[in-house]
């Protein structure tokens, strides 16, 4: 169901989170940064986002902080794991789960 005309305050929590990131990511900036993007998003509506980011990481960079790593590994270029107060540049789960994160 399309809801054009619906106010934010009628929207389901992921229709919110839907624009949300719609917004921040269109807005007139050279950088975007999203927290969580995934978070409250059914699996439809993540393919969709992910579809979306990835177009749009043609025209900014787009700074994404997120606990579903595998979403993230799909669509970033670089990613670094923050772990025991230092960054890592990784690039597979397997990475992931080396350093103590995940288990894979």
């Amino acid at each position: 169901m399309i809801k054009y005309k619906s106010s934010i305050g009628n929207l389901s929590g992921g229709e919110r989170r839907l624009v949300e990131i719609y917004s921040v990511v269109k807005s007139v900036s050279q950088f975007a940064m999203l927290d969580e993007p995934f978070m409250h998003l059914n699996p439809i509506q993540i393919d969709k986002v992910k579809d979306f980011l990835v177009e749009e990481k043609q025209n900014k960079v787009l700074i994404i902080t997120d606990h579903m790593f595998r979403h993230a590994l799909d669509i970033c270029d670089t990613l670094y794991l923050l772990t025991n107060g230092k960054t890592h540049l990784v690039s597979t789960p397997e990475e992931i789960e080396e350093l103590g994160y995940a288990r894979v």
